[in-house]
């Protein structure tokens, strides 16, 4: 009888708690994700008047948000307040004892250098840490230390990743595709990503895999989907309210405006992106960007003026990047004066800095501009010693782009000297890397460059055959300067 009745009041206690536990469960379940929404837009907010290069990842910030919500202390309650504002420092301590991988990367979303010093040092992650493994390379990327960051991402194996790190793992994946020239993979990969994000939510890394596509379409002279993913980026941005990525993507627009030759539209941009941007270091990486437009427009003085005026914000926070894109430009401008002493200089500048930077990409653009530039004062000695150095670069770590560069001006100074089976043995092999990824650009220079050969050597049929496909790749890139180029040797061929 009394099992009976302690029975019968265990339920009639669970029929009146269990509403109440249930509701106490919905309340707690929504204040954490009222939390982890506040605490991911605070962030964001705060990060857009950082001085530097950030990191931001939803899911960190979500996973920080929920190990303090049930960690039963004052410091955990006031860590939590203070993360949902926005602040991440005092949340990334607390954290330190229980959560260590957690907080060193919730500390990279206000000190991203010290935090990605921090996690070297502490080597490998444990296999229980493996959800976190993804954002190692990822910080690497963002401090551009790209040999670094292709290292991390090979020795990541998707299959082992949790499913919700995974999109962060192809956003990453398709960089390093993209370092390949692999186009089609890095396409798939970001789209897969973006798929993913959008499905979990996280809006600001949804609006950056749109960018990353804007890019590799871009990259692959798809110029009208490109301008779709741009504008799709920048719709979030703006209803995130936030006025540093708007001004980014407004300046990466830019870009894609100068590459089709719309320059009113690409001057808009960055006078637009001027205007919002929030932070020095910013504006100063736009007047570069605006620079480049001017020294293509054939405005020399005002983009030197533009970038001195970047140059001035690089020395304050030695900013190494910054200053070595600056010698970069500053090497073109000299190149289009025809002082090719001084083009030479910068350029060798540039390249130092972006050695010690390890940005092998920027480090081989350099080596080539002062490679041309010797060339162009029949240096031809230090030229060939500049291009033989880009593909012993690229033999260490592979880019197509600049080693079917270097190949076709080493082709065009044994065609200066004399030297033409030599030459037409470079031009293919430039040939080659250009058709493997369909650089239109390049396709269009080297059968240029190969139906000269051809003219020289008499056989007037093969160049005119190499002209038409040049022709061909020309109308792809839609540059109308180009095209009447290639008409027009076709017309004196004929």
């Amino acid at each position: 009888m009394l099992m009976k009745n302690f029975v019968w009041g265990f339920i009639i206690f669970l029929f009146l708690t269990a509403p109440i536990i249930l509701i106490f469960g919905q309340h707690c379940r929504i204040r954490l994700k009222h939390l982890q929404k506040m605490a991911k837009i605070n962030v964001l907010k705060r990060q857009q008047y950082t001085n530097a290069h950030v990191f931001y990842a939803s899911y960190i910030i979500e996973k920080s948000v929920c190990a303090l919500f049930f960690m039963p202390n004052k410091a955990a309650n006031t860590a939590l307040a203070q993360l949902a504002g926005g602040r991440v420092k005092k949340a990334a301590q607390v954290l330190q004892s229980s959560h260590l991988w957690l907080s060193l990367l919730l500390l990279a979303h206000s000190d991203l250098p010290s935090a990605y010093k921090q996690i070297n040092r502490r080597g490998n992650l444990p296999v229980k840490n493996a959800q976190y493994a993804v954002f190692k390379p990822q910080l690497a990327h963002l401090l551009f230390k790209i040999p670094r960051f292709l290292e991390l991402i090979s020795t990541i194996k998707r299959a082992d990743l949790p499913h919700t790190v995974r999109p962060y793992y192809d956003h990453m994946a398709a960089f390093a595709y993209l370092q390949d020239a692999d186009m089609l993979s890095a396409s798939k990969s970001a789209d897969g990503a973006l798929k993913a994000f959008q499905r979990r939510g996280y809006v600001f890394e949804e609006a950056q895999c749109y960018l990353q596509l804007a890019e590799i379409y871009r990259l692959s002279c798809i110029n009208d989907v490109a301008q779709t993913m741009i504008e799709s980026a920048l719709k979030i941005f703006v209803r995130l309210k936030n006025r540093l990525w708007q001004a980014q993507t407004i300046a990466v627009k830019g870009m894609l405006m100068v590459y089709e030759n719309r320059f009113d539209e690409a001057q808009d941009c960055y006078q637009k992106a001027l205007q919002l941007a929030p932070t020095s270091l910013l504006k100063a990486d736009i007047l570069n960007q605006y620079a480049l437009l001017q020294i293509v427009q054939n405005k020399l003085a005002a983009a030197q003026a533009k970038i001195k005026q970047a140059q001035q914000t690089y020395k304050r926070p030695q900013n190494k990047i910054g200053q070595a894109f600056c010698f970069q430009l500053l090497g073109q401008i000299a190149l289009q004066k025809r002082q090719f002493t001084s083009a030479a200089k910068y350029s060798l500048q540039a390249a130092q800095l972006y050695e010690t930077l390890k940005n092998h990409a920027a480090q081989a653009e350099s080596l080539y501009v002062a490679a041309v530039a010797c060339s162009r004062q029949q240096k031809y000695q230090p030229a060939e010693k500049y291009l033989r150095q880009i593909l012993h670069i690229n033999g260490k770590y592979p880019n197509s782009f600049h080693s079917a560069n270097a190949y076709t001006l080493l082709g065009l100074i044994y065609l200066q000297t004399g030297d033409i089976s030599r030459a037409k043995v470079l031009f293919q092999q430039s040939l080659h890397l250009e058709q493997r990824f369909e650089r239109c650009e390049g396709l269009v220079t080297d059968y240029a460059n190969l139906a000269l050969i051809e003219k020289l050597g008499g056989d007037e049929d093969a160049a005119h055959h190499n002209l038409q496909i040049a022709l061909e790749y020309a109308q792809k890139t839609e540059d109308n300067d180009l095209i009447k180029m290639i008409e027009e040797k076709i017309n004196t061929l004929a």
